[in-house]
């Protein structure tokens, strides 16, 4: 197949009068596309070396930012604040470097990205770069984007390439428009464009780190690393079963060497998984000392040695990417670091503060996905509980386990906890069991586990309905509420889990971004949103307007889920601190 290769002709502005003229001439457009050549990838370091504006039925436009005295290009700003749709690929870093540039633009986003990505439904393999989503969508081929621009002048290739770049993001715009509208993804497109400014800001606010804390807590897990590989080899010396040589030589790091050393104790582990490991955890004293110092090891490799080179020396804070469509259901992923797998553990998360005379706005939905499942089934029962204000926890476990409701205790609500988010989307009996076990260190038998699913799905039978109507469902209705959908590869035969979990986790997935909008807007100066982790929200503020910033996040939360839950309320718990450990 021979590729049909961009070329049009270019403007190329280096005069305020000129660019005058180009900003009179495009006004009047209803859809104009931006893209960016930057000096660099930091948005706190590199800055906007051209900028490149193509609308209908004239050749683009590339702005020599060097050339152009800064006056003239605010007057950038007028055209940035008219109603016309803004068509951008990537468009969070490029409102990134726009909004560092001084430049805010209005709404009415067309992220070209993120219509590929919904249109793909999810799949990890596919690629969302624009030379690739210009190729499978226009059948074009640019040779090279214009990205980073190091040059102190534009070479006739780059000022082409810039042409090129900005007049492909426009004729995507109607290609996928097209197909977003075929797809049924009209409003699920709304709803992530709307949320683009949101996640720019909150990756541009980061969020402030106690590096002192944070040293004194990699000394404490580094002593306690020591200490606990100590008492690993410790129990191994003792046993009496040793068959391995000097034990103190054993390489912890090395599963093969830790599971013949405890074989040789006696305890015929299959492998060193902590699912495994579980199994025997009585039977020789050196696994939980082992399991535990595995739990250490990963916080420190994971988190306490690698979190500090994410901190921006010219900010003080982590700015995390956040991927808006980072996931098969729609929901964000983050990394660089990954903030949303910071474990819950109090001293971590008491590193992560607010500013001085600020304070840490956190909230998060109750109970979120149930009441997602209990809305989207119509189950009676989760719904009336709902409408009361119940905890759903406490009547399950009233419900499963024949105890009047007054008279659950906490572990026969942790059991019900299990069974609520486990069952719901749809476990078998020996999966719940494992998952109890293996998540929350809940001990019952596979009859029990046979008996609790059963004694569920009899009590929450809207649920029961609602599963068996998913299995049944054409792949193609699989959408969340925006009407977002998730693909599947050819031949591959989804799991009713995977069924479940995109319809109830997408549908989450849309409040929470809704939420994130919704926030962002009303906010406005007060505050700034610095962290989403699937259901709960971060805000800073200052102190002394800390009460009333949580009342906003709160009833902001709230009406998010209005946006899609017809007969299920959203309850938002909030807490005020001075850090992330703040709320138990």
């Amino acid at each position: 197949m021979t590729h049909r290769s961009v070329s049009p002709p270019y403007e190329y502005v280096t005069t305020e009068g000129h660019l005058a003229a180009i900003l009179e001439r495009i006004a009047p457009s209803s859809v104009m596309a931006i893209a960016l050549g930057t000096t660099g990838p930091d948005t706190f370091v590199d800055r906007i070396r051209a900028l490149q504006l193509a609308v209908p039925d004239h050749p683009p436009v590339v702005i020599d930012c060097a050339q152009v005295p800064q006056g003239g290009l605010a007057k950038l700003q007028e055209l940035f604040e008219l109603p016309v749709v803004k068509v951008v690929h990537n468009g969070k870093l490029a409102l990134k470097f726009l909004c560092q540039a001084g430049f805010d633009l209005s709404s009415l986003y067309f992220d070209t990205m993120l219509a590929s990505q919904l249109l793909s439904g999810g799949l990890m393999d596919v690629r969302h770069d624009l030379k690739t989503v210009a190729k499978a969508y226009l059948d074009e081929y640019l040779p090279e984007t214009c990205g980073i621009i190091r040059a102190a002048s534009l070479t006739d290739k780059q000022l082409r390439s810039a042409g090129q770049t900005v007049s492909a993001v426009l004729s995507l715009h109607a290609a996928l428009s097209e197909r977003i509208a075929s797809a049924g993804l009209t409003d699920c497109m709304r709803l992530e464009c709307n949320c683009l400014p949101a996640v720019a800001a909150m990756e541009c606010n980061g969020m402030l780190m106690d590096m002192g804390q944070w040293r004194t807590l990699q000394d404490t897990y580094n002593e306690l690393e020591e200490s606990l590989a100590h008492e690993v080899r410790r129990e191994l010396t003792t046993s009496g079963q040793r068959t391995l040589g000097d034990v103190a030589a054993i390489n912890l790091g090395s599963p093969h060497q830790v599971k013949h050393a405890l074989r040789s104790a006696g305890v015929p582990v299959r492998n060193v998984r902590e699912d495994e490991l579980i199994k025997y955890e009585e039977d020789h004293p050196a696994i939980p000392y082992y399991i535990r110092y595995k739990h250490v090891l990963k916080l420190k490799n994971g988190f306490l040695d690698a979190l500090p080179r994410h901190v921006n020396p010219l900010t003080g804070r982590v700015h995390p990417t956040f991927l808006q469509v980072g996931t098969v259901n729609g929901r964000f992923a983050c990394r660089d670091p990954n903030l949303q797998q910071i474990p819950i553990d109090g001293a971590v998360r008491g590193c992560f503060v607010a500013a001085r005379d600020h304070r840490l706005v956190i909230a998060d939905y109750a109970q979120f996905e149930l009441r997602v499942i209990a809305d989207i089934s119509g189950d009676e029962t989760m719904t009336r509980a709902f409408q009361r204000g119940e905890d759903l926890h406490k009547l399950t476990a009233s419900l499963v386990l024949d105890t009047p409701l007054d008279q659950v205790t906490k572990d026969e609500r942790l059991i019900a906890k299990v069974l609520n988010i486990g069952l719901i989307y749809g476990m078998g009996a020996r999966s719940l069991r494992r998952y109890a076990n293996y998540i929350y260190g809940v001990h019952f038998t596979l009859e029990d586990a046979y008996e609790f699913r059963r004694r569920f799905f009899d009590a929450y039978s809207g649920v029961r309905a609602f599963h068996r109507r998913m299995g049944t469902t054409p792949l193609v209705s699989v959408r969340t509420l925006s009407g977002r959908i998730r693909r599947w590869a050819d031949g591959q035969d989804p799991k009713l889990t995977e069924l479940l979990n995109t319809r109830v986790q997408g549908t989450a997935a849309d409040i929470m971004k809704q939420a994130v909008t919704s926030l962002h807007e009303a906010l406005s100066a007060r505050a700034k949103i610095v962290c989403c982790v699937h259901d709960e929200l971060l805000v800073e503020a200052p102190q002394a307007r800390a009460a009333e910033v949580a009342e906003t996040v709160a009833y902001q939360m709230r009406a998010a889920g209005n946006e899609f839950l017809r007969n299920v309320p959203l309850d938002v718990d909030v807490a005020i601190a001075r850090s992330w450990a703040g709320k138990a």
